[in-house]
């Protein structure tokens, strides 16, 4: 990937970020935490975020080839976040074809619950994920043993991704939801109508438009519901197969053109969202721990081991940036303004697959 100039701008305007957050660290250690040693050093590894970057530079090229740079690898710094589902990606890639080449269809699946008060927040995440799992139980494939056996679709694989929202009119108000990539295996051609969006759901506020309603929507609709309230599965036909106004669900297949597969792998919040200390303070305490993505069935722990840069394997070969022989000296670059400052008219790239898919992973 070519590291132009909009690159480090946008990583430095991040890291801006960053260091807010590692301000509000610093204001969460004086609060008689008992972990204060452990944030004393994630607030240094913050503001030292992207301080020291490794190159090989060719002079006669004007090339500048990515060798190594410091992360902070902190859930609360933009940049370390972004690249984080871009290795998740990277990860998935070679199971994602297989599942293709298997004739499982990928799908992308919503499923949300009413929204929770921030103090109730870290418990709401810790039934969600009991809550998913039985969930995935009810619509895994067909030799579980706890799987529902009337489901209108079997499912192999699934990746889910939480995200947490903050209410626009409330601050003290959250939205947790998981976002999934599901892989279903349909019976038939004819089964692809339970995907259409034929029932009127309504006008909705919030979307300000008409909301439509497939069979599979209000059927994982109820199925989550079930799972979430901890109902009996064997109530199915007990629970009213009208939608659900706060546990809003949607399957569909994946629009890969409009960059569907991101968007499943799109941030757990927003930056935007921690308008203040409080709100990180929540946010901070309540994902404390948690696992962020997680992967079941053929996509068991495919998505949420962490590569580490210096071992990731390189793209294409460094002679393709090259139209004279020369050999590489080590350079270092202490900051990110320096690049643009110093090396404005130097080609900069990176041979990471970790770097592969920046560009289109949402707010880039």
């Amino acid at each position: 990937m070519d590291l132009d100039n909009k690159f480090f701008i946008k990583v430095s305007k991040k890291k801006k970020i960053t260091e807010l957050h590692a301000r509000y660290f610093n204001k969460y250690k004086n609060e008689n935490v008992c972990d204060k040693k452990v944030i004393i050093n994630k607030i240094d590894r913050m503001n030292n975020c992207l301080n020291y970057w490794l190159w090989d530079e060719y002079k006669l090229n004007k090339v500048l080839d990515l060798k190594s740079v410091n992360r902070c690898k902190d859930l609360f710094c933009p940049n370390c976040r972004l690249i984080n589902v871009s290795k998740a990606l990277v990860k998935l890639n070679d199971s994602f074809i297989e599942l293709l080449n298997d004739d499982y269809v990928p799908y992308m699946m919503t499923l949300t619950i009413p929204n929770v008060k921030g103090d109730n927040l870290k418990d709401t995440l810790n039934k969600l994920s009991k809550s998913f799992f039985k969930f995935w139980c009810w619509i895994n494939r067909v030799d579980n043993s706890k799987s529902f056996g009337r489901r209108l679709f079997r499912a192999e694989a699934c990746v889910k991704v939480l995200e947490i929202t903050v209410q626009k009119n409330n601050n003290s108000m959250f939205h947790p939801h998981y976002h999934c990539l599901v892989f279903l295996k349909l019976d038939s051609k004819s089964d692809d109508f339970i995907f259409d969006k034929v029932f009127d759901g309504g006008y909705r506020q919030i979307s300000k438009d008409y909301t439509f309603y497939s069979y599979a929507d209000l059927f994982i609709q109820k199925l989550w519901k079930m799972a979430y309230e901890g109902i009996n599965i064997k109530n199915f036909d007990k629970i009213s197969s009208k939608w659900f106004d706060n546990y809003i669900c949607d399957i569909r297949e994946i629009d890969f053109e409009s960059g569907g597969l991101f968007e499943v792998f799109k941030y757990c919040f927003k930056d935007s969202d921690i308008k203040n200390y409080g709100i990180f303070k929540v946010f901070y305490e309540s994902l404390k721990n948690k696992r962020i993505r997680q992967g079941y069935g053929k996509l068991f722990n495919n998505v949420d081991i962490v590569i580490d840069e210096d071992d990731n394997e390189t793209i294409e070969n460094i002679i393709n940036y090259l139209k004279i022989d020369e050999l590489p000296e080590v350079l270092r670059v202490n900051g990110i303004d320096k690049h643009n400052k110093e090396f404005g008219d130097y080609k900069k790239v990176s041979r990471f697959k970790s770097y592969s898919n920046i560009r289109d992973i949402k707010d880039y």
